[in-house]
């Protein structure tokens, strides 16, 4: 009887192919290993993302990445600043001119770092944006939750399709990061001071 089946390989530098691999709480790569009875037939060198262990394009690897993954996360902490600074409330323009000048600006060992002390991926990586553009800092992530990133990411990963149709992509690594189900429905708020907003002025980026 064959055991096939891929296991982790630690790395401590950055080496090509290297992801944090969430299960083993480290980076690393994963080989393809065949064993009979314990002894080895077959291994295979493979990237850590789990995803290159199944059977997926290189489209849809590339969504699941993890600079896609974070990069995206920026981007749509970028349009909770801009719309939060349109409706009103004090987000400096230098805020966000950093925001924008360091989407893809991101360290993966610091997150790693970040994360094994703060125990939470998303606040990891608003300290880590906040490192690179410190006027963001107070800013970054207000008044939204975890699921703010998380769900528009995922649940929207890979909208390239629709941006391109509306000519609203944002550019060609994270085309169209305001997912497009939100534009379609955008959302009532409430201004800083308070009273109701009209949705055409959320634009269907605020959590709520």
């Amino acid at each position: 009887m064959l055991d096939i089946d891929s296991t982790d390989d630690p790395v401590h530098g950055r080496q090509e192919g290297r992801y944090f691999h969430g299960y083993y709480g480290h980076y690393c790569l994963l080989p393809l290993y065949i064993l009979c009875a314990g002894r080895p037939l077959f291994a295979q060198l493979r990237p850590g993302n789990p995803l290159s262990a199944r059977y997926v394009s290189r489209e849809v690897e590339r969504v699941f990445a993890p600079a896609f993954r974070f990069g995206t996360w920026r981007r749509l902490w970028l349009a909770l600043a801009e719309a939060q600074r349109e409706l009103g409330l004090d987000i400096p323009a230098e805020a966000t001119r950093q925001m924008r000048d360091h989407l893809d600006d991101i360290d993966l060992d610091a997150a790693a770092r970040y994360e094994r002390r703060l125990r939470h991926d998303v606040m990891a990586h608003i300290h880590l944006f906040g490192d690179v553009a410190p006027a963001a800092r107070p800013v970054l992530h207000l008044g939204a939750t975890s699921a703010f990133v998380g769900d528009n990411t995922e649940s929207h990963p890979a909208p390239a399709g629709d941006a391109q149709a509306e000519g609203r992509a944002r550019d060609d690594r994270h085309p169209g990061v305001v997912p497009a189900a939100l534009r379609r429905r955008p959302r009532q708020g409430r201004r800083a001071g308070g009273g109701r907003v009209p949705p055409s002025r959320v634009r269907g980026v605020l959590p709520g």
